[in-house]
């Protein structure tokens, strides 16, 4: 199978996948919580973190894309009431950009591991 075409429908399925899971972890966050901002900073972002340092950086519009779309259907729901909070994917990307540099310099599974729970928390 070609590079491009492999490349295709791994972002195509990450792209589906990833955003029934954004959609199940907001529905989870939001009955913990009872507030729409809330429930998107809870669970979905930290996966979303975990999930920008663990892809590689061309995957990384597959992850974008379901979000920007879901966060702006819950905006125009009145379910987030701030539009700021469209540009928390990006915000996302800042502190993955940082820990990305770092990621290949730990091969123990324990240091990568310990690197990752840093990053989230």
């Amino acid at each position: 199978m070609r590079r491009s075409r492999r490349h295709l429908l791994l972002s195509l399925f990450i792209v589906f996948a990833w955003g029934l899971g954004w959609l199940a972890l907001w529905t989870v966050s939001f009955y913990l919580t009872g507030n729409g901002q809330q429930a998107t900073l809870l669970l979905p972002q930290g996966v979303q973190l975990a999930l920008l340092i663990l892809l590689a950086r061309r995957y990384w519009p597959a992850l974008f894309i379901p979000v920007i779309g879901m966060l702006g259907w819950l905006w125009q729901q009145q379910l987030m009431t701030e539009p700021v909070m469209l540009l928390s994917p990006f915000l996302s990307a800042v502190p993955a950009l940082l820990v990305q540099g770092y990621w290949h310099r730990f091969t123990l599974y324990w240091q990568r591991l310990s690197l990752l729970m840093a990053a989230i928390t």
